[in-house]
């Protein structure tokens, strides 16, 4: 009797990754984007789903955003995105 192998797959299906952000707030039909991470600080990485997400829906529908974690003090990335601190997340900024 004859056996039949089949050699090992050298690596898994490809699945297209998808992008997502954590939190859409709509403000009057233009949109503030928000990522929450549990590092402090952030770095520019993680606004990398921010970006992409920002020019998928187009540049002028999103009017802010930010990454939200456990950083102390609020600070602007060079994309016009920002890290929020997550204890000012009931303060206008």
């Amino acid at each position: 009797m004859n056996e039949r192998t089949v050699p090992p797959c050298s690596r898994p299906p490809l699945f297209p990754r998808t992008r997502e952000v954590d939190f859409v707030v709509d403000a009057g039909g233009r949109l503030e984007l928000f990522e929450a991470k549990w590092t402090e600080p952030p770095d520019l990485g993680d606004t990398v789903n921010l970006e992409f997400v920002r020019n998928a829906i187009g540049k002028s529908r999103v009017i802010a955003g930010g990454v939200v974690s456990r950083t102390p003090n609020s600070f602007p990335f060079p994309n016009g995105f920002r890290a929020l601190p997550v204890t000012e997340l009931d303060n206008s900024w």
